[in-house]
């Protein structure tokens, strides 16, 4: 009887912290995440309220949980990997890569390689696509990426599509255009009360 009575307390503490810790994993990967490079190589942490607040990325779209219903008629799902699917698939297709879970990091780490010491890039999943041409699927991750290069500058964005097996960067868009305004021509005049 006693040894019931401690599995029975064991399994009744033991399920709901199960549970939690399974919801703090399960949308990890739609999170923003913050990667720097530093003596010990990269380094990844969720992105703070502070941060996204500097870089100006916009929480609109996590905090509405709505979801518009598009216009057009919606792209099948793979069932497996619960991806859209672009193009048809059939049983002559073949798939040219594998989804890899450091895919991130690979993304992550190739844009740092072309930037500064002090550099952040913050990078948010989108959404995972399999794209389908001439019978060939190609595992595709369609990402938003703030890349802060210099604490004193405005952030850069843009969207992008990446190769889900090496984190090579396949298609851009949505670039942010910034002005110069050191070099810009501009006229002030004192007006008089």
């Amino acid at each position: 009887m006693k040894l019931f009575k401690i599995i029975l307390f064991i399994s009744i503490f033991s399920i709901p912290v199960y549970l939690v810790v399974i919801n703090l994993n399960k949308n990890e990967d739609k999170n923003w995440q913050t990667y720097y490079k530093s003596e010990t190589g990269l380094n990844v942490y969720k992105t703070t309220e502070r941060e996204k607040k500097k870089v100006k990325i916009s929480n609109k779209k996590e905090d509405q949980n709505i979801l518009r219903a598009p216009a057009s008629i919606p792209r099948p799902i793979d069932k497996k990997t619960k991806r859209e699917i672009l193009g048809k698939i059939n049983d002559r297709t073949t798939y040219t890569n594998s989804p890899n879970p450091d895919w991130k990091k690979l993304y992550a780490n190739d844009l740092l390689n072309k930037l500064g010491e002090d550099s952040k890039v913050f990078i948010k999943k989108n959404s995972g696509i399999i794209r389908v041409i001439a019978n060939k699927a190609t595992y595709i991750e369609q990402v938003q990426v703030t890349i802060q290069s210099d604490p004193n500058l405005p952030a850069n964005s843009f969207e992008a599509q990446v190769d889900a097996q090496t984190g090579k960067q396949l298609t851009v868009w949505n670039r942010t255009n910034f002005e110069n305004k050191k070099n810009s021509f501009s006229i002030k005049m004192k007006l008089d009360p």
